[in-house]
């Protein structure tokens, strides 16, 4: 008993410590304060640590092995959104954790950090942790692995919170449509091709090729995210813009041949599903310890979003998503119950025993 309160007490003082960093995205000198923190933290069982920086956002990594391989990866990220300067002074009610970053995710780093001080070596696990992950992780996961960074596994608990066992997530693509018409008084408007009437017209046809979708249902899904158009109100538009989000669940192709078919667009970003097989050894070795030290089945799940999970897709890496018990990501009194986040460390430092 004495050492589980001694183990939970110091991942919550841990996560207060993080919370405190300002470490809003973009404020680079805050990250690489909260880095070089975390890194000393680690420098007590010699673990090997290595600082980045790309794009002028840096990275640590702390690996057991010289190499730049290990068995099983922890990643997280310490960049927050931002938010008044009350929620970056942590404190404690009724069993919770409030404060900037404490779902999303400086509790589960803070936990990270507690497992591969425990376990690093012995287990082979490694912890990368970025501060670019809330504007698209490019310049933190993506650059990592690019240069040769890798596991046979990793965790990102950036997701799946309640402990639900994230498997897959849904590509990501953004195109934009441009469309043309012909300009002329706004009067005489049978002289003109109103642009904004031709790409509503266009939008439409798309719209008709996706399924509305729902939170249970793993299927392709649109939003018309943005739409532009026109100069003077007593114009004709002659040209017109859009922007929609889709969110695929296999190879993207047929839906771009489709979209093609009604109207020219532009790939503004790309991001492939991510997928780890259900029935892998360490899918089922992770589930049935989740059920264990909840005390409840767990099954993979999927999520309709994307993550830095993603960059590990690319290369073929399995992984999974999962996180403790909280809310208000991003929003006003953000929480982390702090019974949950020392089960979620439990389960990582099981699963790390267990299979690694």
């Amino acid at each position: 008993m004495l050492a589980f309160m001694r183990e939970m007490e110091g991942i919550t003082e841990l996560a207060k410590e993080l919370i405190r960093f300002k470490t809003v995205s973009g404020n680079c000198k805050a990250a690489k304060d909260c880095l070089g923190f975390i890194a000393r933290q680690l420098k007590q069982i010699k673990i090997g640590i290595r600082h980045y920086e790309f794009g002028g956002f840096p990275s640590l990594i702390a690996y057991p092995n010289p190499t730049r391989n290990c068995r099983l990866v922890l990643v997280g990220h310490i960049d927050v959104v931002p938010a008044p300067e009350s929620m970056f002074k942590p404190r404690v009610v009724a069993g919770k954790l409030y404060g900037r970053g404490a779902i999303d995710m400086k509790a589960q780093v803070a936990a990270m950090i507690a497992v591969v001080k425990k376990l690093g070596k012995r287990c082979s696990v490694g912890l990368m942790l970025t501060s670019d992950e809330e504007l698209g992780g490019k310049h933190g996961v993506k650059q990592l692995l690019d240069i040769g960074y890798k596991a046979d596994f990793f965790i990102a608990p950036d997701g799946g919170f309640d402990f639900e066992l994230i498997t897959k997530e849904k590509g990501v693509l953004w195109l934009e449509i441009n469309v043309r018409g012909k300009s002329a008084h706004a009067s005489r408007p049978w002289e003109g091709v109103n642009a904004i009437e031709e790409l509503i017209a266009k939008l439409k046809q798309i719209k008709a090729l996706f399924p509305k979708g729902s939170a249970n249902s793993w299927v392709n899904t649109i939003n018309i995210s943005k739409i532009e158009g026109g100069d003077a109100p007593n114009k004709v538009p002659c040209e017109a813009k859009a922007v929609i989000d889709i969110r695929y669940t296999s190879k993207p192709d047929a839906i771009l041949k489709k979209i093609g078919n009604i109207v020219e667009y532009k790939v503004l970003e790309f991001a492939p599903v991510f997928t780890t097989d259900e029935n892998s050894p360490q899918i089922k070795s992770l589930a049935r310890v989740m059920s264990m030290v909840l005390g409840r089945e767990v099954e993979p799940s999927f999520e309709h979003g994307a993550s830095d999970a993603r960059y590990f897709a690319e290369l073929g890496i399995p992984g999974a998503i999962f996180a403790p018990k909280g809310d208000n990501p991003h929003g006003d009194g953000e929480y982390v119950v702090i019974d949950s986040l020392y089960k979620f460390y439990k389960i990582l430092e099981l699963f790390a025993q267990e299979s690694f």
